[in-house]
């Protein structure tokens, strides 16, 4: 399952540099998803190729989310909500990483319509532990993605006095009256 992980990692980075952002079919956002997440377990200084993977997981739901917002907006909450309990050394996460959850985050996250759209539309199944006496339908159980992202939204983030507390500090701030895009890199 890990190498599983680590390959869609790879498939993104090779993807984004044969076809760039364009035409993404709706399966690679359910892969920046499932990647970013993994690609915060792995960010470590020695490797920094899981730090290029959680950037353009983090960057490709950004620029598909024009197209696929309520979809990519859950996905990329999903993946802050996941960075921020790991709570890693904030070097290892990419300064367009912390200027897109930013940004995100100024605004509000969920509209009435969003809400009512992600719960008719979107629904995420979880597999339990079953006895063998109850029924194989009782081994699984269904939430709508935006309960379930409310749910690991409360859980506690248990942060060390010496860690910062927020992944807020951005290293190049972005400035909202520039015509630059964020996600244009500097060369």
């Amino acid at each position: 399952m890990s190498q599983a992980l680590d390959d869609m990692g790879s498939l993104i980075l090779l993807f984004k540099r044969c076809h760039g952002w364009k035409s993404l079919p709706v399966v690679m956002l359910h892969y920046f998803c499932v990647a970013g997440v993994h690609s915060v377990s792995k960010l470590n200084a020695h490797e920094p190729k899981w730090s290029y993977i959680l950037e353009d997981c983090v960057v490709g739901l950004w620029h598909m989310s024009l197209g696929w917002g309520r979809l990519c907006t859950a996905f990329l909450r999903t993946i802050e909500l996941v960075l921020k309990q790991n709570n890693p050394d904030p070097s290892l996460v990419p300064s367009r990483v912390v200027e897109i959850f930013r940004k995100l985050n100024e605004g509000a996250l969920w509209t009435v319509t969003d809400i009512s759209s992600l719960a008719a539309d979107y629904v995420v199944y979880t597999a339990t532990q079953s006895d063998s006496s109850s029924s194989p339908s009782s081994a699984y159980r269904y939430q709508g993605l935006q309960d379930l992202i409310n749910d690991m939204d409360n859980l506690s983030i248990n942060l060390s006095s010496e860690s910062p507390e927020s992944l807020s500090s951005v290293k190049e701030p972005y400035d909202s009256r520039s015509s630059e895009d964020p996600d244009i890199r500097k060369t």
